[in-house]
């Protein structure tokens, strides 16, 4: 899987491991072509063939082997690399198919009262954010030609390709989710900017300037920043795409001096503006547009939840057929591994009022 641990596993240890368990489980699905009796006895000698169930229990069998924590810890992580839905929402684990969480919508209010006079009563208002497991499956072909000899090389790919696949989706749910079933029903946060007025709603704005990213100055994103409450200031961050980062936001703080040559040669660890760290995700636009948000900012977390179900799953099957191709006759395995999550975007203002999370769009 490529990452060390607290375990104290190596990168090369990880990657070996998680390919024993892949080799292990090929074994037990297809038993009648594969039979890496080596990869099995590792991991029974290690315990990794005895993942158990959220809900509780142990099952062994077939299929329902989940990917051991230690695996799923790592793939999380690689997640978090190649994505930004777990790095910037709330991740809520769930221990059944919904959860509903309470949301503050609007506090007391306290009033001046005169002697003798009834106090003025308010009420704490409350709604709720509701979760709904849905089913995230990556499934493709594979050679058949597996061996024990490159267990290192088919566990790295395997993880990397899975996490990355998975990630991306995740990332296009955030953003640009739009209730269907490509999204898995989930509405991200375009579609719920779209909900507002763009120009009246104080947490959507367009640029002042004109309709092109070259035309975007400092006072755009200066704004930008201003209407974010304070209460989602702390722990607030852009989203955007590497490019807009680069042709934008770099030149400004050139221009204004904001980067030594130093910084421009060595790089930075985090990009930032104004102080504030800078999130990539090629899921945002890669080039201006005109009407288009091409940059989100803001307390992630206080506006989106995203629900962890369930651990993700490997199987394999040479049964098949994957888009009308025949396993058996090409020599192929399927692949297929699954996870379950939501995302919630929940938070985002009003057309009076700005919300943890705002947002910059091009003009018309």
């Amino acid at each position: 899987a490529g990452h060390a641990a607290g375990d104290g596993y190596t990168r090369e240890e990880k990657a070996y491991r998680f390919g024993q368990f892949a080799l292990a489980k090929a074994s037990i699905d297809l038993p009648g072509t594969y039979r890496f009796s080596n990869s099995t006895r590792f991991c029974n000698d290690h315990g990794m063939l005895n993942a158990s169930h959220l809900e509780g229990g142990s099952d062994v069998t077939g299929s329902h082997i989940f990917v051991p924590e230690e695996f799923g810890t790592d793939l999380i992580k690689l997640r978090e690399e190649y994505g930004v839905a777990r790095q910037l929402c709330k991740v809520v684990p769930m221990t059944s198919d919904t959860r509903t969480d309470p949301r503050w919508s609007s506090g007391l209010t306290a009033y001046f009262t005169g002697e003798g006079a009834a106090a003025t009563v308010s009420t704490m208002v409350h709604n709720q954010v509701r979760l709904t497991a849905k089913k995230m499956t990556v499934l493709s072909t594979y050679s058949s030609e597996l061996s024990e000899d490159s267990v290192i090389d088919f566990g790295n790919t395997l993880a990397g390709e899975m996490a990355y696949a998975e990630a991306l989706k995740e990332d296009q749910c955030l953003v640009d989710g739009d209730g269907t079933s490509t999204y898995g029903h989930i509405r991200g946060l375009k579609t719920m900017f779209a909900t507002l007025t763009l120009g009246t709603a104080p947490g959507y704005r367009d640029s002042a300037t004109s309709n092109t990213w070259a035309a975007i100055v400092v006072a755009d994103l200066t704004k930008l920043i201003s209407v974010v409450p304070v209460y989602a200031q702390k722990n607030m961050k852009f989203l955007c795409s590497s490019q807009f980062y680069f042709q934008v936001m770099v030149p400004l703080l050139n221009a204004a001096g904001g980067l030594t040559g130093a910084e421009m040669q060595n790089g930075l660890r985090r990009p930032m503006f104004q102080g504030i760290p800078v999130f990539f995700s090629q899921v945002m636009g890669t080039a201006t547009a005109t009407s288009t948000i091409a940059c989100f900012l803001g307390d992630f977390a206080m506006g989106c939840s995203f629900g962890d179900r369930r651990k993700m799953t490997l199987e394999f099957s040479k049964d098949a057929y994957v888009d009308s191709v025949s396993l058996f006759t090409n020599d192929l395995i399927a692949v297929k591994s699954s996870q379950r999550i939501d995302i919630n975007v929940h938070s985002i203002g009003s057309d009076t009022e700005a919300g943890p999370i705002v947002a910059l769009s091009t003009g018309s």
